[in-house]
């Protein structure tokens, strides 16, 4: 599904400045509950944040404040943008 689409499905209340979903944008059925997820990137942990969590499907959303932490966390471990340095050049046999 498209960004667009997402955010189409989603119900939005504009509060502050900020945009607080109610529905999960993922699935569409299930609602969104605050709790606290362990964030990880390519299986190394980057801690515990607060997140808006899906009661459906368990997808889950964190606030800009905790995705710049995570990112500085990342980039201070140095797995930052390894994906975009990997390049498979051959596959299979």
């Amino acid at each position: 599904m498209s960004e667009e689409g997402r955010k189409a499905r989603t119900e939005r209340i504009v509060e502050d400045r900020k945009i607080i979903m109610k529905k999960c944008p993922v699935c569409g059925s299930g609602e969104l509950k605050k709790g606290e997820i362990e964030e990880e990137m390519f299986g190394i942990s980057l801690g515990r944040c607060e997140a808006e969590i899906c009661d459906t499907c368990g997808e889950s959303f964190v606030d800009e404040a905790n995705v710049r932490t995570i990112e500085q966390k990342a980039k201070k471990l140095g797995i930052w943008g390894i994906g975009k340095k990997i390049k498979v050049v051959r596959a299979g046999e």
